[in-house]
């Protein structure tokens, strides 16, 4: 998890292939977490505790309980 410190984090990057954007918040004890992958693309999100789950084209978003 991200350290308590830091209360959120929004970034981008336009790749060649279009805009990939990432944005996450520590909320009542979760981590929402949002990225926007370009629609010729797909990606592999890494979450804070080691999962790796597949996305896109398009939004993902997921909420992970912090401990």
């Amino acid at each position: 998890m991200p350290h308590s410190s830091v209360g959120w984090a929004r970034g981008t990057f336009d790749s060649p292939r279009g805009t990939i954007a990432v944005e996450w918040r520590t909320e009542d004890g979760s981590l929402p977490i949002t990225v926007d992958v370009p629609s010729t693309c797909t990606a592999t999100i890494v979450l804070p505790d080691g999962e790796e789950m597949a996305a896109g084209p398009g939004r993902f978003q997921s909420s992970v309980c912090r401990e």
